[in-house]
């Protein structure tokens, strides 16, 4: 009902005019006391505050935007890559992809800078933001506080993820494993480029 605010609204505009730089309405009878509590301790109040929200439920700690993490090489960047970050960002708000600096852990090395791939990868439209990974996916949600983190199925039932699920379980997180499909692959890829360059070497001896 519009009406009711009118004479509010007529105040405001009125302080307004006269440059008033503070217009608190009903101040001395509703907010002096509370202005007056938040300078004496800004910390007990905010604490205060909290608290008083909290028990008339007021307060949501659940995060309404889920947010996704799910990290890789992304070397050679190929059709798979492309679909699997389409997947991860259908199940998420927010997608963020930690890239590995490189591929030591898979005893390869990369063809492709850790910063090319970086800026391939930060092109996707469905990443929302690209990070240098952290050597446990684990690790990276002290810094992220992801929702869900996607990896392939092949992990599932490792040592590894075990630990994982173990140490997601109270943290509100989902590990959400997504099959493995056929089709291009990095090492697919990696092979083809090894084979032609020794091929060529073989043929400059």
């Amino acid at each position: 009902n519009i009406s009711l605010t009118i004479k509010l609204a007529e105040k405001i505009v009125n302080k307004l005019f006269d440059k008033q730089e503070i217009y608190i309405p009903e101040y001395k009878k509703i907010y002096k006391n509370v202005i007056d509590r938040y300078h004496k301790n800004p910390n007990k109040y905010g604490i205060d505050s909290y608290n008083y929200k909290l028990l008339s439920g007021r307060v949501i700690n659940e995060n309404k935007v889920k947010i996704g993490y799910l990290s890789g090489t992304f070397d050679l960047f190929h059709i798979g890559h492309l679909n699997l970050l389409k997947k991860a960002k259908e199940q998420c708000d927010y997608l963020i992809v930690g890239v590995h600096p490189n591929a030591n852990h898979k005893n390869k090395k990369t063809f492709i800078s850790f910063e090319e791939r970086k800026a391939i990868v930060g092109s996707i439209k469905y990443v929302d933001k690209v990070v240098q990974s952290c050597t446990e996916d684990s690790e990276a949600w002290k810094y992220w506080h992801y929702n869900k983190l996607f990896v392939g199925s092949d992990y599932k039932g490792s040592e590894r993820f075990k630990k994982y699920e173990k140490y997601f379980a109270d943290k509100n997180v989902e590990i959400v494993y997504f099959p493995y499909t056929k089709g291009t692959s990095s090492t697919q890829l990696r092979s083809l480029i090894l084979d032609k360059i020794s091929e060529k070497n073989k043929l400059s001896l």
